[in-house]
């Protein structure tokens, strides 16, 4: 399935790799620089609320369920579930720089990562807020920031810009 703009041009499409439903964006896999993918509360093995594919540890679901889910969301978006980095959101403008010493990490009070290292896997979390991705192809660097409404108000994009800008040039 394709979601596409009015010009036909297709903004995300659905893949189901390894049985896990992901929300694939074609413009940021033709960066050459970006896998992503933006999974949804399907293909997992959580129970109750947090049914099935969550990946939250601070959600109160059982630690070996989001384990499992971690494990068939790792060939579903092709990387290693050790090299995941996650924000613990709490609608700040909170940007942080991460590398291959916070793999497996929580970053707290975050809400936004930026990286230029290959293969460090940036996680966010969403309800009603908004994801907001950045590439930076001449740099080789990429960030995904969660805007709310705190952080729409106090500009989170430019935040997450500006934050490259400084570390990346």
């Amino acid at each position: 399935m394709k979601i596409k703009y009015a010009n036909d041009k297709s903004i995300w499409n659905l893949t189901e790799p390894a049985g896990v439903p992901l929300l694939v964006s074609p413009l940021l896999e033709e960066t050459g620089i970006v896998k992503q993918g933006f999974s949804t509360k399907l293909g997992g093995v959580s129970k109750g609320d947090c049914a099935t594919m969550n990946i939250s540890t601070n959600r109160g679901d059982d630690t070996e369920s989001v384990n499992e889910n971690h494990r068939r969301l790792e060939p579903a978006i092709g990387v290693e579930a050790r090299k995941m980095v996650y924000t613990n959101q709490t609608h700040t403008t909170n940007v942080v720089v991460v590398d291959e010493t916070n793999y497996g990490k929580t970053m707290p009070e975050t809400d936004g990562m930026i990286t230029n290292v290959p293969g460090l896997c940036l996680v966010t979390f969403y309800a009603d807020c908004v994801p907001l991705y950045f590439v930076d192809p001449k740099h080789k660097a990429i960030g995904l920031s969660h805007s709310g409404w705190r952080g729409t108000v106090n500009r989170m994009g430019q935040c997450t810009i500006d934050a490259m800008k400084k570390a990346f040039g």
